[in-house]
């Protein structure tokens, strides 16, 4: 009976001279076993030898491989981003915020006090009675005298005070002087401002006055009880002469 050939296992052992008599009996008789031995001890000596050092041009070439296949990683990255709109998240951001303020501005609402209700309906007044007198061109308008950035604030925080009437307010920074012209100006400068900002508010104080010593439009605009957005524009042209955010104290 013939024996059975040795594995390559048997032959790897026999390679380290830890195999038994029998297999080396067998493979030194064997030319099919004998084969198989040389081809093990060939691949032993190819994976002992040294891996030779690179050459310049050859990790030149590698290196420059590498980063050619990052840059076209980035390139495809860069690619699915763009595929989403930039605008999305902002948008998503901004519906969020008017949300949550619309929210507040409602759970608020029904526990204001009577007072408050009070300086509101004041306000809405004073917007009507703004808004009259620059939207139909009405016989006069308002004259708050020479202004700088002081006198300015103290005027809008008068004729925004919970406590003024709609129409003429009280002498202010050299008195009020009426004139169907700075009227008619004055609209005409709230029709421009609204033109290059159309979501400006509610028009709650529009009058004339001297400002740097020429002929200007004071129009304040509001919402509710936000900060007063405050121009001065010249009353020849509209050009803005000067604008603020100011908070009249209530």
């Amino acid at each position: 009976m013939t024996p059975p050939h040795p594995t390559d296992e048997d032959l790897s052992a026999l390679l380290d001279g830890e195999a038994a008599d029998a297999t080396a009996a067998h493979a030194g008789s064997c030319p099919m076993c004998g084969a198989r031995l040389a081809e093990l001890e060939a691949v032993a000596a190819a994976v002992g030898a040294p891996v030779p050092s690179p050459t310049d041009e050859d990790r030149d070439a590698a290196v420059a491989t590498a980063l050619a296949a990052v840059d076209e990683v980035g390139a495809r990255r860069a690619r699915r981003e763009r595929s989403v709109p930039r605008w999305l998240a902002p948008a998503a951001a901004a519906a969020v915020l008017v949300a949550v303020v619309i929210g507040v501005a409602l759970a608020g609402g029904g526990g204001r006090s009577s007072n408050e209700t009070a300086k509101s309906q004041a306000r809405d007044q004073r917007t009507e009675a703004g808004a009259g007198s620059a939207g139909s061109g009405a016989s006069a308008a308002q004259d708050l005298g020479p202004l700088d950035e002081a006198s300015l604030r103290r005027a809008v925080a008068t004729n925004l005070s919970p406590d003024a009437q709609p129409g003429p307010a009280a002498p202010i920074a050299g008195g009020l002087r009426a004139g169907a012209t700075a009227a008619n100006d004055v609209a005409a400068c709230e029709r421009v401002l609204r033109a290059q900002a159309p979501d400006l508010p509610a028009l709650v104080l529009a009058a004339s006055a001297t400002w740097d010593g020429q002929r200007a439009a004071v129009l304040v605009f509001r919402a509710g009880d936000e900060p007063a957005q405050v121009y001065v524009t010249s009353q020849a042209g509209c050009r803005i002469l000067h604008f603020e955010r100011f908070q009249p104290s209530s």
